[in-house]
């Protein structure tokens, strides 16, 4: 997304398409997405500039299901300069790699003991830039075998995902109800090599 955080934008979209759906007997204006602050800021800048009759579309996009994805990871490898190797990467999660985007990351299940220390989070693709995190605090158990969540990964995460160096996109599963079910299976090899001729 785009990521704006500035309000002035959406006011003077906001009146410019209030005015050219005056003109046209529209009933609703769609805003778009894209913007990176809190909706009362934003309800607050558009909401002059709009007619009470106009029915509102908004597409605000990663600002509800950034929230709602998480990535599920195991830490393979322990690195000495202070780096845990996981087996999901850019392949599964690009958005560290090509935005700078900081995710959160928790530790779901322990693993082996390690230094309680700040770790950066790498992939196993075989690229300097494979990090999904850096800095993280996990505890003293976060070796190999643990089990690890990192969030925000709702909105473009699976979007994005690819097929890089020979990897497989992964399961999508939906917790709903107290209760979780596989929404879309792994792929395979064979449904990485189906389009091949």
């Amino acid at each position: 997304g785009s990521a704006i955080t500035d309000l002035e934008p959406f006011a003077r979209l906001a009146e410019l398409l209030a005015r050219l759906a005056d003109d046209a007997g529209a009933a609703r204006i769609d805003l778009g997405g894209g913007f990176a602050g809190s909706g009362e800021a934003y309800a607050t800048a558009i909401q002059p500039h709009l007619p009470d009759t106009t029915r509102l579309i908004v597409e605000p996009g990663r600002s509800i299901v950034a929230d709602a994805g998480w990535l599920l990871t195991r830490v393979v490898r322990v690195q000495a300069r202070g780096q845990l190797v996981a087996d999901a990467g850019m392949t599964e999660l690009i958005r560290p790699m090509l935005y700078g985007a900081r995710h959160p990351v928790a530790l779901l299940a322990v693993g082996e003991p390690t230094p309680d220390r700040a770790w950066t989070l790498s992939g196993p693709v075989c690229e300097a830039g494979d990090v999904l995190a850096r800095e993280v605090e996990l505890g003293s158990r976060a070796g190999e075998g643990a089990l690890l969540a990192i969030g925000a990964a709702g909105a473009y995460g699976l979007a994005m995902a690819m097929n890089y160096n020979g990897r497989l996109r992964p399961a999508q599963a939906v917790s709903e109800g107290g209760s979780v079910r596989l929404s879309r299976r792994r792929e395979t090899l064979e449904d990485h090599w189906a389009r091949d001729v």
